[in-house]
Formats: structure tokens, sequence, C-alpha cells
């Protein structure tokens, strides 16, 4: 079965360049479960509007090529439920693109050890299920704009915070990830702290 759709994966999917390829992130991150359907699609309009030029060499117009274009949305859960549903590119949707910042996103990850990944969760473990008690990971390595959990009240209410969004923070923070980057292993993920 795997071998007959390897053909129809490849030119529905990963056409080949300048072709739109719809998995660069899923490729990136491995299987992010409820958010999976999501950042395919994101993946497919930031691949939509990646500069292109034509047999002359002239420029492509991508918004005149996304636009029309329709995008088939499946998604399945653990038991017996899934959703499918279309949608049909009705404007401009380079915005979406430029402010996602998708590729420098995945280029801007801290990666971490597969050990320092495993003390990570080891940790999160014991936390499981726990009322009354406050993430001692820091916030200084996510993104701008990244919401996290405050804390865990004696109820067993969760408290969300935001990292500020400030353009100066984005560039301090994109300089301070520059200096941080170590070799091999587990990455964070879109700044989430793991």
């Amino acid at each position: 079965m795997r071998r007959p759709s390897v053909a129809a994966s490849l030119t529905r999917v990963e056409p080949p360049p300048p072709g739109p390829c719809a998995v660069p992130a899923a490729q990136e991150l491995g299987n992010s479960y409820t958010a999976s359907m999501y950042t395919g699609l994101l993946s497919l309009i930031c691949s939509w509007h990646k500069p292109q030029v034509d047999a002359n060499g002239e420029p492509v117009d991508t918004n005149a090529l996304a636009h029309g274009k329709k995008v088939l949305m499946f998604s399945f859960g653990s038991g017996l439920a899934a959703t499918m549903f279309t949608l049909k590119v009705a404007g401009d949707t380079s915005h979406i693109a430029e402010a996602s910042e998708l590729e420098l996103r995945l280029k801007e990850r801290i990666q971490r050890t597969p050990e320092e990944f495993s003390s990570t969760l080891a940790d999160r473990e014991t936390k499981y299920g726990k009322f009354d008690w406050t993430p001692s990971s820091s916030t200084e390595e996510l993104f701008p704009g990244t919401f996290y959990l405050g804390n865990v009240d004696k109820f067993g209410r969760r408290s969300y915070k935001r990292v500020p969004v400030s353009p100066f923070r984005w560039v301090a923070a994109a300089a301070s990830l520059r200096r941080r980057r170590l070799g091999g292993g587990v990455c964070v993920v879109f700044g989430v702290c793991v």
C-alpha cells in the first residue's frame, strides 16, 4: 500500500521545485498532533510566497498563483472522529507568510541534547496532576508573543502569561538565540519552553 502512494504523495504533497511543498514544518518538527493540520497549511502558504522567477527570469506574482487555489484540510483523532473540509484562497495570503517568519523561526530554534530533553520531560512528569506550583524554567529564550504557563493554583487552575511583543525584544532575542546555538540534539520548537 505504501509503495503505490509514494508517487501520489510526491505530486500532491511534495511537488518538485518550484512547486509548493506543504510539509517543511512537519519535516522539521515531527508530529504536532492537533496543530499538524495548521502547520501544514502555514507551510503551504509560505511556500506559495517564496520569490519565484518565470522562464524569462521575470519575477512571478505569487499572489496570483495562490489566488483561487483549493486546499483540502483533513484531521483524524485517535478515536472514531475525523474532520475534512476545503479552503479556497479568495484574497492575498502573503501577509500570513510574512508575519509567520516560518523559515526564520525554524532556523532560530535552540538545539538541545537528548539528555537535556529527557531531563526536562522527567521534571514535567513530577509536576503532572500537581496543584499549587510555578514552573521554574526561564522565559528568556521564548519568542515575543509566546504564551507560557505562569502557575497552577491550589485548585488546579492554570494561569498563562505572555512574553511581551516588542520589536526591540525580538532583535535582542534573535541575537541571543544565535549566540546560544548548540550542536545536535532535540530542539525547542517555536520558542516553546520544554
